[in-house]
C-alpha cells in the first residue's frame, strides 16, 4: 500500500514538474515574441508569428493535461494573448478570453481578460459590444484597480473614432479620481493631445503647460524623497 502511495505521490510529482517546465517554456516563447518588432505593417513578423504559435501549442498540452490544475487559467491567459498578438487568430483569441471569464471566474487573469476581450469585440468590428463590455466593467467595484486602465483604453477608442467629446469624458474620469495610477500620466497627457487633435490650439497648450507643471511638481517631490531617503 505504501509502495502505490509513494508511486502516486511520485507520478504527480513529476507531473507538476513537466507542467512547469512546459509553462516554463510557452513563457519564453511568447517573451520571444513580444521583443521582435513589428513589420511596416504594424504587423508581427513570420518569427514572432512562429513563437506565439509555440506559446499556443506548449499552453495547449498544459491544457489537454488537466484544465482544472493550477496551471490551467495561466495557460488560457497566456495562449490567448498569444492568439491575439499573431494577428490572425482573433475569433480564437476571442473563445479563450471568455473561456477564462466563464470557466475560471475567481483567476486573477479576469480583469485584463475583460480588457482584452474589449479590444478582440473591436477588431472583429463589434464595437458596440466592446464599448458597453467596458462600460460594464468600469461600474463594477470588485474591478475597481482595474478601472483606469479600462477607462483609458475606452478613451482610445473614442479617439480613433474621432468622437472626441467622450473621449475627453473618460480621460476626465481618469485625471479626476485616478490621480495615484500609472494612467493617471497619460491621461493628462491624452487630454492636451486630444484638443489638439480637434485644432483647439489654444485649449491644447493651456492643458500641456498643466501637464509640465505636474511633471515637474512630480519631479521635485521624488528629488525629495530620494534625499530624505539616503540621509
Amino acid at each position: 500500500m505504501r509502495k502505490i502511495l509513494a508511486l502516486g505521490l511520485l507520478l504527480i510529482i513529476l507531473v507538476a514538474c513537466g507542467i512547469d517546465n512546459t509553462m516554463y517554456n510557452a513563457q519564453n516563447y511568447f517573451k520571444s515574441a513580444q521583443a521582435r518588432p513589428l513589420n511596416a505593417n504594424g504587423r508581427p513578423t513570420p518569427q514572432a508569428v512562429a513563437d506565439y504559435t509555440k506559446t499556443i501549442q506548449k499552453c495547449g498540452i498544459i491544457l489537454s493535461q488537466n484544465r482544472e490544475g493550477r496551471r490551467a487559467d495561466d495557460a488560457l491567459y497566456l495562449m490567448a494573448r498569444a492568439l491575439y498578438y499573431k494577428g490572425n487568430s482573433a475569433f480564437q483569441a476571442k473563445d479563450a478570453f471568455e473561456g477564462l471569464i466563464r470557466g475560471y471566474p475567481n483567476s486573477r487573469h479576469v480583469p485584463d481578460s475583460h480588457i482584452y476581450l474589449a479590444k478582440v469585440l473591436r477588431e472583429i468590428n463589434q464595437p458596440s459590444e466592446s464599448e458597453a463590455l467596458l462600460e460594464r466593467f468600469v461600474r463594477d467595484p470588485k474591478f475597481i484597480k482595474h478601472h483606469p486602465r479600462a477607462l483609458l483604453v475606452l478613451a482610445d477608442f473614442e479617439i480613433r473614432d474621432k468622437d472626441y467629446y467622450r473621449a475627453q469624458y473618460w480621460l476626465e474620469r481618469i485625471i479626476k479620481d485616478y490621480r495615484k495610477t500609472p494612467e493617471f500620466r497619460e491621461a493628462f497627457f491624452l487630454f492636451g493631445k486630444n484638443y489638439y487633435m480637434q485644432n483647439d490650439f489654444t485649449r491644447s497648450l493651456e492643458e500641456f503647460q498643466k501637464y509640465q507643471k505636474h511633471a515637474r511638481h512630480r519631479q521635485r517631490n521624488e528629488d525629495g524623497s530620494a534625499i530624505l531617503h539616503r540621509a
